[in-house]
């Protein structure tokens, strides 16, 4: 497959089809992994939950076969799409490639922020864009300090909640919290996402139960 010699797209017969069948699969597979929070699944409160035959194993196989599998397929096909660009962008454009990565960077990270304050909280594309940024920090190392590297920043999450649990701090800053209370919850997280499908009233969640169909 010859390479393109500029920063235009790419032909057809130039592109990868394994990739692009992949970022399809991912895509329907982040689909599926945010059905539990439009559908209003994750507020519901765990004594209902616990009513429901088979819930907990629900959870379980929602994490294990699909956020476990398609966020990690996504975050594989970012890191490989990374290089592909660099490879095709920097041996025509030198130095300038790098800016033309860094401005899609940018862009996107626009995208993101606009989605968060505008539409959904729950945005994905402002961390991608902030982690390709620290992603460029290790375009010229060598393989065995990237891959120490990354086993490190696999391990730092089970060590900074350990940290955190052990000090007796919350990891999110109290964030889920005031918005709970904000909506007139009891600040648990359950009112927190309740925000997300209806809005704000004096009967909080319970509001949602009883008439679910007014969604933002």
């Amino acid at each position: 497959m010859d390479t393109p010699s500029s920063n235009s797209p790419v032909e057809h017969s130039q592109r990868h089809d394994i990739l692009d069948a992949l970022r399809g699969f991912a895509l329907f597979g982040i689909c599926l992994a945010n059905l539990t929070v439009f559908s209003g699944w994750v507020a519901t409160p765990p004594p209902i939950k616990e009513s429901i035959a088979g819930a907990h194993v629900f959870d379980f196989m929602q994490s294990l076969l699909i956020d476990g599998r398609f966020y990690t397929l996504f975050s594989f096909l970012f890191g490989l799409g990374f290089a592909l660009q660099l490879s095709r962008l920097q041996p025509s454009n030198g130095h300038s490639g790098m800016a033309i990565y860094l401005r899609r960077l940018a862009i996107l990270l626009l995208i993101g922020l606009l989605h968060i304050f505008l539409l959904w909280h729950g945005d994905i594309l402002a961390l991608y864009a902030i982690l390709g940024f620290v992603l460029v920090l290790f375009r010229n190392l060598s393989d065995r300090t990237v891959l120490l590297s990354a086993l490190g920043f696999l391990l730092m999450p089970i060590g900074g909640y350990a940290l955190f649990w052990y000090l007796g701090l919350d990891p999110d800053g109290g964030f889920y919290e005031a918005t709970s209370l904000a909506l007139g919850g009891d600040g648990s997280i359950r009112f927190s996402l309740s925000g997300v499908f209806v809005k704000p009233n004096h009967n909080g969640f319970r509001g949602l139960l009883r008439d679910p169909c007014r969604v933002i």
